[in-house]
C-alpha cells in the first residue's frame, strides 16, 4: 500500500489559530480568514505523496471585508473556484465566483459575479467584500 493510511495525517504548519476560519480547496490551496475580515492565501506544494513532504509556496492577503459573514465556504466545479459567504440575513448571502482565484491571477482587474442565494426583500446597502490589488 502506498500513500497515507486512512485516518492519518502529517502536520504541515502551525499558527492556524490566528484565523477564525480556514478553508481548503481541491488544488491544495488554503484560505485563512482572520477576525478582521481579511483573507490570506496559502498553498502547500506536496513533493512526496507517500510521506506528505513538501513546502509552502508563500502567502499573501487577497481579500478584506468578510468579517460580517459568520459562515464561509469554498467549492470547485469544472476548475472554477467559488467562495460562498452566508450572512445571518439570507438576503445578504452571496456566492462570489472566482473571488479568490482571480484575485491571485489578475490583481486589480478582478470582476465578481454575485448571485443572491435567496432574496426576500431588498438588502440594505453595505460594502461588498473585495479582493485586494
Amino acid at each position: 500500500m502506498t500513500g497515507w493510511a486512512s485516518g492519518s495525517g502529517r502536520r504541515i504548519g502551525t499558527g492556524w489559530n490566528q484565523f477564525r476560519t480556514v478553508l481548503g480547496s481541491t488544488d491544495g490551496s488554503l484560505y485563512g480568514v482572520r477576525a478582521d475580515g481579511t483573507i490570506h492565501y496559502y498553498r502547500y506544494v506536496c513533493t512526496n505523496y507517500t510521506t506528505g513532504a513538501g513546502y509552502w509556496s508563500g502567502s499573501r492577503q487577497i481579500g478584506a471585508g468578510f468579517q460580517r459573514f459568520p459562515r464561509l465556504f469554498v467549492f470547485s466545479a469544472s476548475s472554477i473556484t467559488f467562495a460562498g459567504a452566508l450572512d445571518s440575513d439570507p438576503a445578504l448571502s452571496r456566492i462570489f465566483r472566482n473571488v479568490f482565484t482571480l484575485a491571485l491571477e489578475k490583481g486589480p482587474a478582478v470582476r465578481r459575479t454575485r448571485a443572491p442565494m435567496r432574496r426576500t426583500e431588498p438588502a440594505p446597502a453595505q460594502p461588498e467584500p473585495t479582493p485586494l490589488e
